[in-house]
């Protein structure tokens, strides 16, 4: 069993790699999970892993050639020692000091299934987000996990259960639904990352949509842009939106008619390039919609995709760009959506209107209603 096949059993949808990391080593021959994606440094790869994690894959992960970096974008480092307390001394390995604990920075040195598995149980019941280990360079895993291990369902494995070196990688083509998460690390989120509207709310959010949407003018309002990209996106297409100012105006308020709209719970404007990235990797057509111009590490992810012949559109949504109306909204995207390589396209965006959709949102929780 290789280190790839390991990664897909517990979630791992894209593994990330390091100049001079030799990942190749990690996969089977003719292995399509986890895929592969080259990154220039290691903030990028942060950023794709992030994405990876954010966007469904259960976890993301990067490879550096010595250390391998698990993220998961469903852990709650704040209660990771809740109700219990902590060991003083830091050669203990309940102190979040010691090289063996989730938390720390140190690496875990793992060799066998059954000590990578036991690491990531560990990272999952210390609620840790990021888990750093230092597999050993002849990973190659023959052997199985032993009796009463964590395994991929998440619990103790009954004598004579299917082996680790036995499990089947999840399937899947798309990149945000592509590997269902493992249950022994915390999985993200469903859906868009919006609350769901109830349906006695649901009226007043589409009134309000509908009566922003009818504003043609520039600058547009959040929900002309959005209703804009959800009529003009194709069927296998996905709109990855940054969290702030644009995200909320995805999902329930302009869910798109096909494709589908994933808003991010953090990470912001590069995670979103970085996810539309993954995507166009896989051959769909990807928006990444952002609030402020892809600068620094997500101006380096925009070249990558160039490097690697992915078809990506980034639109940001601000004060600036020259379009004059909805109708010169639609024509852009249409042609930028039927090129080829990295486009970005200014668009000018009036946020006042958010308030409004904040209060309706806000309406629909509060209780006394």
């Amino acid at each position: 069993m290789t280190l790839g096949e390991l990664l897909t059993s517990v979630g791992v949808g894209h593994l990330v790699a390091l100049p001079g990391s030799r990942s190749a080593r990690a996969l089977p021959p003719g292995a399509t999970r986890p895929r592969l994606v080259p990154a220039p440094d290691e903030t990028c790869a942060r950023l794709l892993a992030t994405a990876a994690a954010e966007l469904g894959d259960g976890l993301g992960a990067y490879w550096d050639g010595t250390v391998l970096t698990l993220l998961s974008s469903g852990a709650r480092p704040a209660a990771a020692h809740a109700g219990r307390d902590l060991p003083e001394h830091p050669g203990h390995p309940g102190h979040p000091g010691h090289p063996g604990h989730p938390e720390s920075a140190v690496p875990v040195p793992v060799s066998t299934p059954a000590e990578f598995l036991r690491a990531v149980e560990s990272a999952r019941l210390a609620g840790a987000g990021e888990l750093r280990l230092r597999p050993h360079p002849d990973f190659l895993l023959s052997s199985p996990a032993p009796e009463g291990e964590p395994h991929r369902e998440g619990g103790p494995r009954p004598p004579g259960d299917q082996a680790a070196g036995d499990h089947r990688g999840p399937a899947g083509d798309r990149p945000a639904r592509a590997a269902a998460p493992a249950p022994s690390w915390p999985p993200p989120a469903d859906g868009t990352g919006l609350p769901a509207v109830p349906a006695e709310r649901a009226g007043d959010l589409a009134e309000l949509i509908g009566q922003l949407a009818a504003r043609d003018a520039a600058p547009l309002t959040p929900a002309r842009a959005a209703v804009d990209l959800a009529e003009t996106l194709p069927a296998d297409g996905v709109i990855i939106a940054a969290s702030g100012q644009a995200g909320p105006w995805f999902g329930h308020p302009a869910a798109p008619a096909r494709g589908e709209a994933r808003v991010l719970r953090s990470g912001g404007g590069p995670v979103a390039v970085a996810g539309a990235l993954l995507a166009g990797r896989e051959g769909r057509p990807a928006v990444a919609v952002v609030d402020e111009p892809p600068v620094g590490p997500a101006a380096t992810l925009l070249h990558l995709a160039s490097a690697l012949d992915v078809d990506l559109l980034v639109e940001v949504w601000g004060r600036r760009g020259g379009l004059r109306s909805a109708a010169d909204h639609r024509e852009r995207l249409r042609a930028a959506l039927r090129g080829r390589g990295v486009r970005v396209i200014e668009v000018p965006v009036d946020f006042t209107a958010t308030k409004l959709l904040v209060d309706v949102l806000a309406h629909q929780a509060d209780p006394r209603d």
